[in-house]
């Protein structure tokens, strides 16, 4: 189900891939719990993601430098994102399909492309946008986020099946003499040595496995890569965080950072639909999706799978 493009979003709420969290009461948005999909398993959210790739705001990286971050910016992303990336360049429909090389890699493990297919509705929709004054961005990997543009996904245009974490980076090195990775563990909480400057040194970690708990010591580096929610949470359950929040909770502090887990922003998606009035653009007949909510259809389309 997860390699598999047109089973996004059945992974969603299922807790066998997803840890579905929620979030608070949203002041600002009448009050609604929403839903928070993080990826359960190897490869984590990439591999439950709508598998979208692009770029955030030029403007928004460089912010960072000017926060008193020096070497993230703009520049330092674009170079390494360039590195991870394989871009399959399209051979079809390149009037739609724009993209320019100067953002993108092409010797990376993480293969991305265009879809195979675009709808004929992609010129007309991409005119009335122009004729409204919104600009055209050639590539959605620029850094420029006010626009319309195709975006790419990562897909292998060959198999058609998704490229994620998993498969791109751990699969082809798993074999690895020095590489041991174990699933279905849970953390518990990163071991700590304070040191007298007031930081502190990490040294191992405490982990929940077939329901006992166990440690693993570090010889040079600790990394921590747990995502957006989860990263902050292994912080606090070690003593990193606010001390009004870690007291509360009955744990110990071990550093005053008082910024952990504070200030998350969650990108949002809004789509917007239109129903299609006309049966054909240009004298081809409009490409949708409705053919799959008839069963025989269905089953032709499962059998290319």
């Amino acid at each position: 189900m997860i390699m598999l493009p047109g089973q996004r979003a059945k992974q969603f709420n299922n807790p066998a891939y997803d840890w579905a969290f929620k979030t608070v009461n949203q002041t600002h948005s009448n009050n609604r719990v929403y839903p928070w999909v993080r990826g359960k398993g190897l490869g984590g959210s990439s591999a439950i993601n709508y598998q979208l790739w692009n770029k955030p705001s030029r403007e928004y990286l460089d912010a960072l430098t000017e926060l008193g971050n020096p070497g993230w910016n703009w520049e330092s992303f674009n170079k390494y994102s360039k590195k991870a990336e394989r871009f399959i360049q399209p051979d079809h429909d390149l009037d739609v399909l724009t993209y320019d090389m100067t953002y993108r890699g092409d010797t990376g493990p993480l293969t991305t492309s265009f879809a195979s297919v675009i709808s004929n509705m992609e010129r007309p929709a991409f005119e009335a946008l122009e004729k409204h004054g919104i600009k055209r961005v050639v590539d959605s990997s620029s850094g420029e986020t006010n626009g319309y543009t195709p975006i790419s996904a990562t897909l292998d245009p060959v198999t058609h099946y998704r490229t994620y974490s998993a498969n791109t980076f751990y699969q082809p090195v798993a074999s690895r003499q020095n590489l041991f990775v174990l699933v279905c563990a849970h953390v518990a909480g990163i071991n700590l040595t304070k040191n007298g400057d007031e930081t502190v040194t990490a040294t191992g970690v405490k982990f929940m496995y077939n329901g006992e708990l166990s440690e693993v010591h570090a010889t040079k580096e600790v990394c921590l890569c747990a995502g957006t929610i989860m990263s902050p949470q292994i912080l606090e359950l070690s003593g990193i965080g606010d001390p009004v929040i870690l007291k509360n909770a009955g744990i110990d502090v071990q550093l005053n950072l008082p910024g952990v887990g504070t200030i998350v922003q969650e990108h949002l998606f809004t789509g917007v639909g239109y129903e299609v009035v006309v049966p054909s653009v240009d004298g081809r007949a409009v490409n949708t999706f409705d053919p799959l909510l008839y069963p025989n259809e269905a089953v032709k389309h499962l059998a290319l799978q």
